[in-house]
């Protein structure tokens, strides 16, 4: 690809669109803090048109909430 074709097909467009398709963008930041303790983040982002329940496991938004978090280090203390 050279930037200028669509990535994705009309079907998948149409797809998303339908709700029946979601394009996740998911990753994992590490960084150290001021106090040079090293913590983690992961995210998780997606895209439909269709709002479902957090709690049914077919909506998007469940499957990104297992999937997101951060870790709980302190300074002083072993990371986990």
């Amino acid at each position: 690809m050279d930037g200028t074709e669509d990535p994705a097909t009309s079907a998948e467009v149409n797809a998303i669109a339908a709700g029946t398709a979601h394009i996740y963008l998911v990753g994992q930041v590490w960084y150290d803090d001021i106090f040079g303790v090293s913590h983690w983040t992961k995210y998780c982002g997606n895209t439909t048109t269709k709002m479902l329940a957090p709690s049914d496991s077919s909506s998007p938004a469940w499957k990104c909430g297992r999937f997101g978090g951060v870790d709980s280090n302190q300074a002083g203390k072993e990371p986990n």
